[in-house]
């Protein structure tokens, strides 16, 4: 909801006449998606949206690339652009992640992190850390429990 909020607080029709072009973290492709349609409908503008890697994205806009907003999954690219010029206006915050440890087979699920370290064969999946931020996260979680090459 806050999303939508913001989209049309920024995007009226009674400002925009034309096509609007979103760039966006493929995370947010579900979200943004159902809320285009929607935009669309209601405001009269055609939305555009171009999904794709953070960083994909931020060095599209440092060569030019036309978007009217950037959705990203980190920070640290809206940051980057921002000083260096390439993004006027405010950083808005639209939500916060958090890592789970899940399993698909009942009681295989350790009661705290430590105890990955005891378990016999455990195989972790997470995000790619060089392109994804909750990979990044769960590779510094890793290595504080100094489990990252366990």
């Amino acid at each position: 909801m806050k999303l939508w909020s913001l989209l049309l607080l920024l995007f009226s029709s009674s400002v925009w006449a034309t096509d609007l072009t979103i760039a966006a973290a493929s995370s947010y492709r579900s979200l943004l998606t159902e809320l285009a349609d929607e935009f669309e409908q209601r405001e009269n503008v055609s939305v555009r949206l171009v999904f794709g890697s953070s960083g994909k994205l931020a060095t599209q806009i440092q060569h030019g690339a036309p978007y009217d907003l950037y959705f990203s999954a980190d920070v640290s690219y809206l940051q980057h652009l921002q000083t260096s010029g390439y993004l006027s206006g405010k950083i808005i915050t639209d939500g916060y992640g958090q890592l789970v440890l899940w399993s698909a087979k009942a009681g295989l699920l350790p009661e705290s992190i430590e105890q990955l370290s005891e378990m016999k064969s455990v195989t972790l999946a997470i995000a790619q850390p060089r392109h994804a931020p909750f990979g990044k996260a769960a590779m510094r979680v890793l290595e504080n429990h100094q489990l990252a090459d366990a």
